[in-house]
């Protein structure tokens, strides 16, 4: 049985961890954004927490918005979601050896592919032969993790149902599908701690979940290779 925590991650945190990677590698601060870095860090700690086959490969699907690359554009008045899955795979022995920048770096590389109208095109065929071909991931359900970014989402701050703006959300999906999803929330203006930062919304095993949470802390705080 699964548990859902959010994990809020303080904004010095995220600019501690962006000051580390330019001392890593001289990379400079502003090459990595906020979600890049974060998918890097839970993906890797994810991971560890599920103690996932060291020789098995690991999925990292990230989910890109295109509506503004789209050519033609969509129509005026198109209110429904613009995006694409893009994958990143890597055996979880290389997930644990990479480094967060290099990993971070296998991140921007995949949102920029999401841009290739003919990349976007493969997709598109790909999907539809999914559909009819009844696909499914079951071998991978443990090795796979999608990673959405929901700060930007209009909900918050716009919407009103009754008891002010909303301050949570979460994405409605089989109970099956739940510890496969990671959404990146902005801060909550109920918790002033978390201020300039972010949570993250996470299901897991319960025993996972502490694992995941001892990781990420060590992260953090950068108690452990980085």
């Amino acid at each position: 049985m699964g548990v859902t925590e959010i994990i809020s991650i303080k904004d010095g945190n995220i600019k501690m961890l962006k000051d580390a990677l330019v001392k890593e590698g001289g990379i400079p601060k502003e090459s990595f954004t906020t979600y890049e870095i974060l998918s890097a860090c839970i993906w890797k700690s994810r991971s560890r927490a599920l103690n996932l086959d060291l020789d098995k490969i690991t999925v990292l699907c990230i989910v890109v918005g295109i509506r503004h690359v789209l050519d033609p554009p969509l129509p005026e008045g198109y209110d429904r979601n613009s995006v694409i899955d893009v994958y990143i795979e890597l055996t979880t022995r290389e997930l644990h050896e990479s480094s967060i920048s290099d990993i971070a770096k296998l991140v921007k590389k995949a949102k920029k592919k999401a841009y290739d109208k003919s990349y976007v095109e493969e997709v598109l065929r790909n999907i539809e032969r999914m559909i009819k071909e009844d696909v499914k991931f079951d071998e991978v359900i443990d090795r796979l993790l999608f990673m959405t970014d929901m700060r930007n989402l209009a909900v918050f701050g716009s919407m009103d149902f009754g008891w002010r703006e909303p301050v949570n959300i979460r994405g409605l999906m089989f109970q099956e599908s739940d510890k496969n999803m990671g959404m990146i929330l902005g801060p909550s203006k109920v918790g002033p701690s978390t201020e300039g930062g972010v949570r993250v919304v996470m299901t897991l095993p319960r025993d996972a979940m502490v694992n995941l949470r001892q990781e990420l802390d060590a992260l953090m705080y950068l108690r452990t290779r980085f």
